[in-house]
């Protein structure tokens, strides 16, 4: 059985890291202030991926300017998947990491985008 990541509650489904959304927000904020500091280019790559896809969810379509929704930056293949870092994504493939909005992130969780959906985020990114 795993521990929640944040609160370390029991977790029944091994797939998961965090018992409920909030532990997941909670660790996230927790985690990216510790990281920004650390790693202040980070700001600038989201910046230039948020820039690149217009403010705007790669998957949904909804926008930060015109719908108030946060943004994050979406590994599309699982960081559990290839273990590469934002910075080494960056310099490596760009199209691999895309704007997303908060809600579709969470409900990716560590799963591979079906290929059609791959495809049709490939075709929009202008690189």
């Amino acid at each position: 059985m795993e521990k929640c990541t944040f609160c370390e509650k029991d977790i029944h489904n091994n797939n998961l890291k965090y018992c409920s959304i909030s532990c997941r927000i909670n660790y996230r904020k927790e985690y990216m202030q510790n990281y920004n500091l650390l790693h202040p280019n980070i700001q600038k790559i989201r910046f230039w991926i948020f820039t690149r896809d217009n403010f705007r969810c790669m998957y949904c379509g909804l926008s930060s300017i015109e719908d108030n929704i946060k943004l994050e930056v979406d590994h599309i293949i699982p960081k559990s998947k290839n273990n590469k870092t934002l910075q080494q994504l960056f310099q490596e493939n760009k199209s691999l990491l895309v704007t997303c909005c908060q809600n579709c992130n969470l409900g990716k969780n560590k799963t591979e985008l079906p290929i059609e959906i791959f495809n049709r985020i490939q075709q929009k990114l202008i690189i």
